[in-house]
């Protein structure tokens, strides 16, 4: 099935029918108004809304409809934002210095390092010729290869860069091998205890991470029990 936009809309649905379907609206008085105070302030929170979007869709336009490099692009809207948001000089080092994590950069050092080890020692076609061998479907073992790199990794970067070098040995151009890297991956992505989003949200509202996971999980097997189901049946 060429069409993978079933898989965005399907995400979507599961994560509003588990996370805001259940949300009960709030009667204490203390909410209510910080609810109606909120109101009067909507016009602030269409700014924020447009500064969060407009970035990504600017960036989006540049790349796709202008053909402009994405470093490039990504560099000019930075600076445009930083003239829009005002920023001081003191706002502008403390974002580079987080830009330039230094567990950021290892893992991204990590990533390029092992991608070269499976090129140059010619794994990746080796471990193609054994899946080829052992009759393993392509799909099980993308999607093998994606979720535990996700796992390990905690980054979408991590999963792609190492999971689409079999995709290229395998089956080149198979949309469906791309789409199963990205739902197992991102599956592992979101269950990894590396996730940095995941753990800067544990830190700061001090949840539990087994009962944080849990939901996570079951929508994850849900979106992966369907998409391949989708796949087996129109293939």
């Amino acid at each position: 099935m060429d069409n993978c936009f079933y898989v965005t809309v399907f995400t979507i649905l599961i994560g509003w029918l588990f996370l805001v379907v259940p949300l009960k609206p709030t009667t204490d008085p203390a909410s209510v108004l910080e609810r109606d105070t909120d109101l009067i302030s909507t016009t602030t929170h269409k700014r924020y809304v447009a500064l969060a979007v407009s970035p990504i869709l600017a960036n989006l336009a540049l790349v796709v409809l202008f053909k402009l490099n994405a470093s490039l692009s990504m560099a000019l809207i930075v600076l445009c934002v930083t003239g829009i948001l005002r920023q001081s000089a003191a706002d502008i080092r403390a974002m580079l210095i987080h830009a330039f994590d230094r567990k950021l950069l290892w893992g991204i050092i990590g990533i390029i390092f092992f991608q070269n080890i499976l090129r140059q020692s010619g794994a990746v076609g080796d471990i193609g010729i054994v899946l080829n061998d052992l009759a393993v479907p392509s799909v099980v073992a993308i999607g093998i290869i994606a979720f535990i790199s996700g796992l390990l990794t905690g980054t979408s970067q991590g999963f792609v860069a190492i999971t689409f070098p079999f995709i290229a040995e395998l089956s080149p151009g198979d949309l469906n091998l791309a789409m199963i890297c990205f739902v197992m991956g991102t599956a592992g992505q979101m269950l990894s205890p590396a996730h940095l989003c995941l753990l800067v949200t544990l830190d700061y509202f001090k949840a539990d991470l087994l009962k944080t996971l849990r939901p996570i999980f079951v929508m994850q097997a849900i979106v992966i029990t369907a998409v391949y189901a989708v796949i087996g049946i129109w293939g």
